[in-house]
């Protein structure tokens, strides 16, 4: 199973736009507030495909319909790079932060801004 793992920061957002999500299923949402984190796993049974984040340094996580954030019923819809929020700068202090929306359906979606987003992607035996 070959693992590939790269880092998306505010300088390389871009690559936000080359990761293809639609159709995964979120399987695992986990945020810790305290450490500031969100762990996210996705995985794709038609593309036999993981796709793992760890959002580090989280400032804002904003979740509405989250009883359908785990529903089987309904995969990603489209995954885009938000434009910046400048009252999140105060909080970075030095850094500019990455935001992302996740939209899972027409009434869940997942709004993140972090310092730096871990992508941990799997190919899953066929």
């Amino acid at each position: 199973m070959d693992t590939k793992i790269t880092y998306i920061d505010y300088d390389s957002k871009n690559k936000i736009n080359d990761l293809y999500l639609h159709d995964f299923n979120i399987k695992e949402f986990i945020y810790n507030d305290l450490d500031k984190y969100i762990i996210m796993k996705t995985v794709s049974e038609y593309l036999k495909k993981e796709i793992n984040f760890k959002f580090i340094n989280v400032s804002l996580c904003e979740i509405n319909g989250m009883e359908r954030l785990h529903d089987e019923s309904g995969d990603i819809i489209d995954w885009y790079e938000l434009s910046d929020e400048p009252q999140l700068f105060d909080y970075y202090k030095d850094i500019r932060p990455v935001g992302i929306m996740i939209v899972k359906s027409s009434i869940t979606t997942i709004k993140i801004y972090c310092e730096k987003i871990e992508v941990e992607e799997k190919e899953l035996v066929k």
